[in-house]
């Protein structure tokens, strides 16, 4: 059932992308999957959901805590290494398991470990070891500890030597303040970060399994035990320990160390391991999510479902999930909207209680977001881009991106509207939730613009692609300011029936009278919604007007010479908005920008492929969710090594959920209206509507609703109005049916038309053929004046996009110029086929995820002569073509390789 992910399953088995997928979390901390007999040169995190510090040039940094994980077997006074080692994640019980062997010399021991961070106790966690001698004699050496000189992430901000803190074994942003042993096997660790004091602390106690008593270690960054075993063994040890820091309202770290280790003194391995195995089987009881029929998709759901849960804490709103959750340093830990669109539906639906924790995260930092509003001379309340504990900028904005990418706001907003739809929290809406979303609305209605052509406009800013910049109306801010402007007047009229007195309060502190309420709805009515000559709207104003996609051009000139975006912008309107569009303005937008998007964004693979799931387009939905399965476990973006894709997780459960499952959340209404992809024969998941647990089971024929709860639900079934009782069932028929892709457009290698500048022998014939088609047709050669070429060889088509080395930059075996062919077309690859003449072409168009024609060359389809070519034989063999290529990922790791150079 796929409960199990090992280090078998990844792409790669690059040590830091194991410490990023093999953590171990429970929200309130998360600590990567580095050996325990690591040192400093490898990259460690131990970090606390809102635990913050100032590190060098006044970023704020994630300060972590020590590394309670150290344990490790010597010689003769000498560390042994691992030279084999396996790693193993069971999703069942929430436990990491890792095997390795040891070696020093002739010395050779078998470790076992296994680690977790307690559900059932935020903030315990716990470790056992055990160590066998499989060759070699003597005793064995064992110690166990906690190490507090450790070093966080440099990341994208230092390199080595910048500054004293930025060492070579990265950046040391605290300083060891207290470091006890006790002879019972009681440990502490605290870190105080010099420039504000805070402090984080480890306390805990380590034991043999038989009882041994060790000696206490002497070393000056690490406290710990050390015991000398006789014998073969194996010999067990185990560690509890809580980890803590100074947060405000919650702890003292250096006061709880005393009390945390007292409490760890009365428990035992088995005990803590046994309540936290409980408290994850309730967790799965409403969490899981089960897929029948496709073992890749189960697991890399069930693990979105984890790591998302493993770092949203619950703690009041003091703290909220940041872009690379508990696991990297790489975003310093800032809250970016990646939480409000990506993360929270799933807390929403699955853990209300934590989903609630982050909009009350927003709401506390309310104030923060007035004051940015205030400061750039608007009303309202502007949340920043990246928020840590104060709700402000942090660093200042100066300009840039960050100036300029302010649509954060317009998520936030729609998040609490989304938590409180599907949760039916009004006590949340009432006290915080109203208050912000007035706020937000006033901000937008002060920002834009009343221009001369009597409508509104906004200038200047970015939207999620963040490629174009600065750019003019928006497509997707502007679509979602006006929403927000038209659900903030019924979220009002909403909360004025519960509590006439709170909204007139909350209106009134506000400044928002009757006049500014017109005009709220003036905007909503006016804002500028930029079309393309074609009628479907415009990513933003001029965008047409890019030429489609041209590496040359952003080689010369920049990000932003050509249309082409870094991930899902007009296309994430259907997934934040779908109700407020029909299937044909879906459809038409979505095949417009879905080729123009490079995919270079964890946020964007499981936007497309939610959205083709709703529009029922078969083979987009399963090859967008295949690769966004792939982001992390395959390292599909090339930087899973700095810390997981938070938001990437959270998509893949919105593809199931929302897309395959059928589930959608709009203003008065939640949906189910489920469609199984190919090769999935089953698919259950859960959500919570109203506090009553609602179960979905989908198969081929059908699907069926359970309403688990107290209270009846009124649920939309398909296109039936449904009330579910307490403990009743509903079977309806699937009502959206997939639709079958075909062949839509055709690649060419010049060389499968040309010798030199001659027609290669059957090439007039072979185009005469696809244009009989009435195929789109592009044609590629990394050469000078192709289009020259083809003409003085006769072979000159009207309207075949010619892409040459005007355009691209490297010639097969490269994929580029297929990918910009397709692009060209506007067509998506896998949608494609490509027709080379030699094993180089056929290479490049494979690497495009493409089906590959040869021309008298091993292909997918070898054609003997151009003259022999048969349309339909190519059209039969790409109906069932399957290719496990992502199109986009080795130009996505070539471009995070610039990056970190």
């Amino acid at each position: 059932m796929s409960w199990t992910i090992t280090d078998a399953d990844l792409r790669h088995r690059d040590p830091d992308l194991i410490g990023s997928i093999f953590h171990v979390g429970n929200g309130r901390h998360a600590t990567r999957g580095t050996p325990s007999e690591a040192t400093a040169g490898v990259y460690r995190g131990v970090y606390l959901s809102g635990s913050y510090t100032r590190a060098p040039m006044g970023l704020m940094y994630y300060f972590g805590a020590p590394d309670w994980l150290t344990a490790y077997v010597a010689v003769d006074g000498v560390r042994a290494r691992a030279e084999e080692a396996s790693w193993e994640l069971d999703l069942r019980r929430g436990l990491v398991r890792r095997r390795a062997t040891l070696v020093q010399g002739e010395h050779r021991f078998a470790l076992c470990e296994e680690r977790f961070a307690s559900f059932a106790d935020e903030q315990l966690a716990a470790q056992q070891i055990s160590v066998e001698r499989i060759a070699g004699t003597g005793d064995t050496c064992v110690v166990l500890g906690i190490d507090a000189g450790v070093r966080q992430s440099r990341a994208k901000y230092f390199a080595a030597g910048d500054t004293p803190c930025a060492e070579e074994a990265g950046l040391r942003l605290g300083e060891i303040e207290r470091l006890d042993s006790g002879p019972d096997g009681d440990l502490a660790a605290v870190l105080v970060s010099p420039p504000t004091g805070n402090r984080t602390a480890v306390a805990g106690r380590v034991c043999a399994q038989d009882g041994q008593a060790g000696t206490q270690l002497d070393d000056p960054a690490v406290t710990g035990m050390r015991w000398v075993c006789s014998g073969a063994g194996p010999h067990v040890f185990t560690k509890l320990v809580a980890v803590c820091a100074d947060l405000p309202g919650f702890e003292d770290a250096g006061e709880d160390v005393a009390r945390h280790a007292a409490r760890i003194r009365h428990q035992n391995y088995a005990e803590a391991r046994a309540a936290h195995e409980r408290a994850v089987t309730a967790f799965w009881e409403m969490g899981d999510v089960v897929i029948d029929g496709d073992p890749t998709a189960q697991r890399s759901v069930r693990y979105a479902v984890w790591s998302t849960r493993t770092s949203a804490p619950l703690d009041g709103g003091r703290s909220s999930m940041a872009a690379k959750n508990l696991t990297g340093d790489w975003y310093r830990g800032a809250v970016f909207w990646d939480m409000e669109a990506f993360q929270l539906p799933m807390l929403s639906a699955i853990d209300p209680l934590r989903a609630r924790n982050h909009v009350d995260y927003r709401v506390n930092r309310l104030d923060g977001a007035r004051r940015l509003a205030r400061q750039d001379g608007y009303r309202g309340a502007r949340f920043p881009g990246q928020s840590y504990d104060t709700g402000i900028e942090d660093p200042p904005c100066l300009g840039g991106l960050g100036r300029m990418e302010i649509h954060v706001s317009l998520e936030v907003a729609w998040g609490m509207l989304h938590y409180h739809q599907i949760s039916g929290d009004h006590a949340f809406m009432l006290n915080g939730g109203l208050e912000a979303m007035v706020a937000v609305a006033d901000f937008w209605s002060s920002k834009v613009t009343h221009e001369s052509d009597g409508s509104f406009h906004l200038r200047g800013i970015c939207g999620p692609d963040e490629l174009h910049k600065p750019i003019d109306d928006n497509a997707y801010t502007n679509q979602m300011i006006r929403e927000l402007l038209r659900r903030a007047e019924a979220v009002i009229a909403a909360c004025a029936e519960l509590d006439p007195r709170r909204v007139d309060a909350v209106l009134q502190d506000a400044g928002i009278d009757d006049a500014r309420r017109e005009h709220w709805r003036a905007v909503s009515e006016r804002l500028h919604v930029a079309n393309r000559p074609d009628g479907v709207m415009d990513q933003f104003a001029g965008h047409h007007q890019l030429v489609p996609a041209s590496p040359v051009a952003l080689k010369r000139d920049g990000m932003g010479a050509d249309a082409i975006g870094k991930q899902a912008d007009t296309v994430l309107l259907f997934q934040m908005i779908p109700w407020g569009f029909d299937r044909e303005t879906v459809l038409e937008t979505y095949r417009v920008f879905a080729p123009l998007c490079n995919q270079t964004s964890s946020l964007s693979l499981c936007t497309h492929a939610l959205v083709a799931a709703r529009l029922g387009l078969v083979r987009d939905a399963k090859r967008y969710f295949d690769m966004a399965a792939g982001v992390d476990l395959d390292d599909s973006m090339g930087n899973g090594d700095h810390g997981i894709h938070g938001a990437g997780q959270g998509g893949i459960w919105q593809a199931v959920v929302w897309g395959f499952g059928g589930l959608s959340v709009s203003p008065g209404q939640i949906r189910v209206d489920p469609h199984l992809p190919p090769g999935w024969s089953a698919l259950r998941y859960r959500f919570y509507h109203d506090c009553n647990p609602i179960t979905v089971s989908v198969d081929a024929e059908g699907f069926t609703l359970r309403n688990d709860g107290t209270r009846p639900v009124r649920l939309t079934a398909g296109e039936a109005a449904v009330t579910l009782e307490p403990d009743s069932e509903h079977r309806a028929t699937n009502a959206v049916a997939w639709q079958q892709q075909g062949l839509d457009g055709v690649v060419i290698d010049a060389d499968a038309l040309l010798v030199g500048d001659h027609p290669r022998e059957g090439a007039e014939a072979m185009l005469a053929t696809l244009r009989a088609g009435d195929l789109p047709l592009a044609i590629v050669a990394m050469r000078e004046d192709l289009a020259g070429a083809l003409e003085r060889a006769g072979l000159s088509q009207p309207g075949v996009a010619i892409i040459d080395a005007a355009t691209i930059r490297a010639g097969k075996p490269d994929p580029q110029g297929y990918l910009v062919a397709t692009q060209h077309l506007g067509l998506l690859p896998w949608n494609c086929l490509g027709i080379g003449a030699d094993g180089d072409a056929v290479r490049a168009i494979h690497g495009a995820g493409m089906l590959a024609v040869g021309i008298a060359t091993d292909a997918d389809l070898v054609v003997s002569d151009p003259r022999a070519l048969n349309l339909a034989d190519c059209q039969r063999l790409q109906q069932d073509y399957c290719s496990s290529v992502n199109p986009y990922l080795e130009r996505n790791l070539k471009i995070v390789a610039a990056e970190q150079k």
